[in-house]
């Protein structure tokens, strides 16, 4: 198995820069869930079960980032993002 680690956010940004990246990477998220759900139930083949579950767990995210902005930040306020991406090619 091969694993690759990748930092995939990095930085500090404004409240605006910070809400901007983050809610964009989560609704790209819910956007590929839901497409995954329609073609699946369009072509009768499966089981959706897990994209179902992955969208209730972004969108309760969604509206953790957006209440954590709304009460924790100022306009002022500075929010360092860090996220990094674990990829493991299983055989």
């Amino acid at each position: 198995m091969a694993e690759k680690n990748i930092d995939f956010i990095d930085g500090v940004f404004d409240q605006t820069e910070a809400a901007e990246i983050l809610l964009s990477v989560i609704n790209d998220k819910i956007r590929f869930h839901n497409v995954s759900i329609l073609g699946s139930k369009e072509r009768s083949d499966g089981d959706y079960s897990h994209s179902e579950h992955r969208l209730e767990q972004l969108n309760k995210a969604k509206d953790e980032i957006m209440r954590m902005f709304r009460t924790e930040c100022d306009q002022n306020s500075r929010i360092r993002i860090k996220s990094n991406i674990s990829i493991e090619i299983l055989e």
